[in-house]
């Protein structure tokens, strides 16, 4: 360079006569910025003088928010796009194998067929014109997967009856399960049998519940079914000597119960 002074006029005012200068600027506004700079040289004779006009981007700041971060299976997540910065390009990796590129509100399935929770890490990276970027994540935990279904061989029978009961849940091989009932019999995870006996007049429901209590009491869920014992019949009758003549007279007394 043949110059040997040099001032340097920033945007906001201020003036550096270095041989270079350095200058940050900040955009806290939602469009684009346009700082004007001049630099004029000057050596014994002569100067010079250019101005450059810059754009700058405004501040980007991605952001979200979330109505939950922890829940049962299956899990769905309320997300609101939070972010500012002016006109921006989004990329949302939400931790479980997808993607999406969302710029407002909308919801995310989250699941977990597991025994234990499962924690995913959403991110959003959110990109301007001026390809500037930055990032904003979050931890989601689902619970535990839990299910209760059962079934039951019938739903009514008469007294004396059994019932055959099958566990049909999902998660059976790694929960615990509870049993509500009034019959007879020995729960457990798998099938089993239940009996009753109904010594009324009338029939008698007798509800069976199963409660899938996985260690994680927010997320118990249970199944019902109810069953009919109807009432015991016993038939019987008395009559008298069972030795007769012909065209003798009998009578039949009935006993039944």
């Amino acid at each position: 360079s043949h110059a040997n002074t040099y001032e340097w006029f920033m945007d906001n005012g201020s003036l550096q006569t270095t041989n270079s200068a350095n200058y940050t600027i900040e955009n806290a506004t939602g469009g684009i910025l346009h700082p004007v700079i001049k630099l004029v040289a000057t050596n014994d004779f002569c100067h010079d003088t250019v101005i450059k006009t810059l754009n700058a981007y405004p501040h980007l700041v991605p952001n979200f928010t979330l109505d939950k971060t922890l829940d049962c299976n299956p899990m769905t997540v309320n997300i609101t796009n939070a972010s500012t910065g002016g006109t921006l390009v989004y990329n949302w990796i939400f931790g479980d194998g997808t993607f999406g590129t969302n710029a407002g509100s909308f919801s995310h399935v989250y699941n977990n067929l597991t025994k234990d929770s499962v924690h995913y890490t959403l991110q959003l990276k959110a990109t301007n014109g001026a390809g500037c970027s930055d990032t904003h994540d979050s931890v989601i935990t689902v619970l535990p997967f839990v299910d209760a279904s059962f079934t039951a061989d019938k739903l009514s029978d008469c007294s004396p009856s059994t019932f055959q009961i099958t566990n049909t849940s999902q998660s059976k091989a790694f929960s615990i399960y509870n049993w509500t009932h009034g019959g007879s019999g020995t729960p457990n995870n798998n099938s089993f049998s239940l009996s009753y006996i109904n010594q009324t007049n009338a029939p008698v429901p007798d509800t069976i519940i199963l409660t899938n209590s996985n260690g994680t009491a927010a997320c118990n869920v249970k199944d019902t079914v109810i069953v009919t014992i109807n009432p015991e019949i016993t038939a019987h009758f008395d009559f008298g000597d069972d030795t007769i003549c012909h065209n003798a007279p009998i009578t039949f007394t009935n006993r039944s119960c």
